[in-house]
């Protein structure tokens, strides 16, 4: 079986031969899968999940296929991959709407990769946003093929899905899979998320003030 590390360089070489780049900051698109991994890891996520985080995309991005998945690890990575892929060929709503239908019933290994990949969107979209400017605003949310009205549905919807999920926060089958707390950490992102959105502009100049103060 491929050792995490092996599947992230797999996918590296995957993403730069699509030139695959993040969207927003036009970073490696690698960097967002090793991002994801550390984030599974760091909530007690063991190797399954942690492969499942390299792996999240392949099907979506690379063309990588589910059964090409399963020989390089098992039965349960290729499994959550097979969960956490949107079929692209549908409109945007209709394929989060998915996602927020999958958070609100989905296992714990699931979960945690699910919550980890949101997790690092929206971090990155946060540390993004006081820089866009009002006048940019609009052309900034076109990239990510929904406008901030349509990701703040996504995000607070999703949110909700994942609080309201037993198997995810009351009665979860692996103890050790912090999830509940990676859960914890995207609802604090979602609010900052919300915060911004509410007020761009004014957020930025309250940031440059109190760096170089009023004068």
């Amino acid at each position: 079986m491929m050792r995490v590390s092996e599947a992230l360089i797999f996918m590296a070489e995957m993403l730069e031969h699509k030139g695959k780049v993040r969207k927003g900051n036009g970073a490696p698109y690698s960097c967002h899968l090793g991002s994801v991994v550390a984030t599974v890891a760091s909530y007690g996520g063991g190797e399954n999940t942690q492969l499942a985080a390299a792996f999240h995309d392949a099907v979506e991005d690379c063309a990588v296929t589910l059964d090409q998945i399963e020989k390089f690890t098992n039965p349960q990575v290729t499994n959550i991959v097979r969960k956490l892929s949107e079929d692209k060929s549908l409109p945007w709503k209709q394929r989060k709407q998915s996602v927020v239908d999958l958070a609100g019933k989905c296992c714990q290994g699931v979960g945690i990769v699910l919550v980890s990949d949101k997790i690092d969107n929206i971090t990155c979209m946060i540390r993004e946003m006081p820089f866009v400017g009002t006048d940019a605003w609009d052309v900034y949310w076109k990239q990510f093929n929904a406008g901030y009205k349509d990701q703040a549905w996504f995000f607070s919807a999703l949110c909700d899905a994942l609080w309201n999920n037993d198997r995810l926060m009351s009665k979860p089958e692996y103890p050790e899979l912090a999830t509940g707390l990676a859960v914890t950490e995207f609802e604090g992102l979602v609010a900052h998320f919300l915060a911004l959105g509410a007020d761009p502009g004014g957020y930025r100049m309250r940031k440059v003030r109190s760096v170089v103060g009023d004068n």
